[in-house]
This record gives C-alpha cells, sequence and structure tokens, in this order.
C-alpha cells in the first residue's frame, strides 16, 4: 500500500483558472495530460493545492473532484475506479480542506481516496480548486490522468 500524491499549484496573480502540476514523476517534473501513475489495490489519492501567497491565501479551500474515464477509453465499464464502504461508485466528491503553512508554503489537503482494487482501467480525475469565500468563488482547474490495476 502506497500513497501517490497529486499536487496543484495556484499561479501567483491568478484570479482563477488553470492549475499546474498533477501527478508526479519519479526523478522530478509532472505527467503529460495523458498519462498518469498506476494506483494498485489498498493504495491511496491524496490531492494538495499550494497557494503562492500565505497573506492572502483564505483560510479553507473546497475541492471538488470529478472521476470519470478517460476521454481515450470508450468502452471502460466503470466511470471511477473509486466506491464508498457500501460499494456505491463515487464519481463525483466535494471535499474541504483547511490551510496549513510549512516550509515557507501554504498548502490544503485533502482527504485521501483509497483504491479498493477490482477497477482495472485508465480514469480522469478533474478537479476544481474553490475559494468559495471570495465573493464571487474564485475557482481553479486541471484534469489529469491515471491508470489503475488489480
Amino acid at each position: 500500500m502506497s500513497n501517490i500524491p497529486c499536487t496543484f499549484t495556484i499561479s501567483s496573480g491568478q484570479a482563477g483558472g488553470k492549475l499546474s502540476g498533477g501527478f508526479p514523476k519519479q526523478g522530478g517534473g509532472f505527467y503529460p495530460p495523458l498519462s498518469g501513475p498506476q494506483l494498485e489495490k489498498d493504495d491511496t489519492l491524496t490531492v494538495s493545492v499550494e497557494h503562492p501567497d500565505a497573506a492572502s491565501a483564505p483560510q479553507k479551500l473546497t475541492g471538488i473532484f470529478v472521476f470519470s474515464a478517460g476521454p481515450t477509453v470508450p468502452r471502460q465499464p466503470k466511470a471511477s475506479p473509486f466506491v464508498d464502504e457500501h460499494g456505491h461508485v463515487r464519481c463525483l466528491q466535494r471535499l474541504t480542506a483547511d490551510k496549513s503553512v510549512a516550509n515557507g508554503k501554504t498548502l490544503y489537503t485533502f482527504a485521501p481516496f483509497t483504491y479498493r482494487g477490482g477497477s482495472d482501467g485508465h480514469y480522469e480525475l478533474t478537479f476544481v480548486a474553490e475559494n468559495s469565500a471570495a465573493i464571487p468563488p474564485i475557482q481553479w482547474a486541471e484534469d489529469p490522468e491515471f491508470d489503475t490495476g488489480n
């Protein structure tokens, strides 16, 4: 069992738009949009967002997670590899993360998703980070892909 991190960064001075980052590669850099890491049974996926400015960072960020079959996989039987404790497929999840500051970085880390196995395939995570304390709310998004095995 291992944890697969997915870390996004909000660009400095950006009032909404695209996040950078995603799933890191071994040895540095990030996977390109059409590839990613492989989750195995009992691995966890943890999403974090780094904010560029501790002074203007909100106390909380809302994370909207949409899991779906990868766009290049038309006949994949499952839309999401994640299921809840009742065996229901989780395609949409809304979570909140509190601001933390460590080593000069402002970070929001969301609760992890556990892959329970049995949903081999190619998936996409559409992730939206929202500062809902702003009026109107500010949103940033990215949609990296990943694979699962047994």
